[in-house]
């Protein structure tokens, strides 16, 4: 898990999924915003993924072992449905190929 200084407050994590652009993944949804300061990481597992409070913190400690902050960039991993069935070398890989799109839009 990312230190706290490199994870977004809840007004951070507001601000980026209310401003934020999107990019969806086959296991995640990603929203971003450019920022000048040093990038900060956000997680976010709906009750649509699974209802249970312990399942859900289960898998937002594994989105944070996972993601670490880009520079540049604030954004909010939200994880979907298909994170259920996915292994850890899954969510790096699509979290480094999305974070490489962060520049482009």
């Amino acid at each position: 898990m990312p230190p706290k200084e490199q994870r977004l407050t809840q007004r951070e994590f507001e601000y980026v999924f209310r401003a934020g652009k999107r990019i969806s993944g086959k296991y995640a949804t990603y929203r971003f915003v450019h920022t000048d300061t040093i990038g900060k990481v956000g997680v976010s597992v709906p009750k649509k993924v699974t209802t249970s409070a312990v399942q859900r913190n289960l898998y937002r400690r594994r989105i944070y072992n996972v993601v670490h902050p880009v520079d540049g960039y604030s954004f909010i991993v939200i994880a979907s449905p298909g994170i259920l069935s996915a292994t850890s070398t899954q969510i790096t890989d699509e979290f480094q190929e999305i974070s490489k799109l962060f520049s482009a839009h």
